[in-house]
């Protein structure tokens, strides 16, 4: 009965080490992860942006066929956003002042930093800005899903991480690729 009484009296909670040692551990997890998901987040800011603007190319050139008339993506380069526009009771994009803004979205929404490249040569003669890319601040699908022009626009972030959405071939194919500093992927 005496040692079940010691051993009670010895058990009655954890030592200032105990705690100590729990506080060091945690420290060195949070000081090991807080950098790596620091880094992590404005890349994810960055593919969230170029899986919406993938996604609106795809909308877009759904839309056009569904309805039987052009719908485009149209670049605001100096405001940092885009728009969704149906062409209207025309069937042609930019005429007859009849266009029809359906949504537009702002590169901001995903987080500072993320904005459109600026005149960058890959080596591949792909520029930035969609003014040179697809000769106009656009790109159009016609009503067989197809481009009025192909090209890319380029988004990247403040860590200088770059995506690129765009159509390669007239036939309406859409891409998404990031840059790793040497190649396409």
């Amino acid at each position: 009965m005496r040692g079940a009484k010691a051993k009670l009296r010895n058990n009655r909670g954890v030592t200032l080490m105990e705690i100590a040692v729990v506080i060091a551990i945690t420290a060195v997890v949070v000081g090991i992860s807080v950098p790596a998901y620091l880094a992590w987040v404005p890349r994810y800011r960055l593919k969230s942006a170029a899986m919406s603007l993938f996604s609106d190319y795809q909308f877009t050139k759904m839309r056009a066929v569904q309805t039987s008339r052009e719908w485009a993506v149209v670049f605001n380069v100096g405001t940092d956003d885009y728009q969704v526009v149906d062409s209207g009771a025309d069937n042609v994009y930019g005429t007859g002042g009849d266009d029809v803004v359906m949504k537009t979205v702002r590169l901001s929404s995903f987080g500072a930093g993320v904005v459109y490249n600026d005149n960058t040569n890959f080596g591949d003669g792909v520029y930035a800005d969609p003014a040179r890319t697809y000769g106009v601040n656009a790109v159009v699908f016609n009503s067989r899903g197809m481009v009025t022009g192909n090209g890319d626009v380029l988004l990247r972030n403040a860590r200088g991480a770059i995506y690129r959405v765009g159509t390669p071939t007239f036939a309406g194919a859409v891409r998404i690729q990031s840059w790793n500093g040497a190649n396409w992927e």
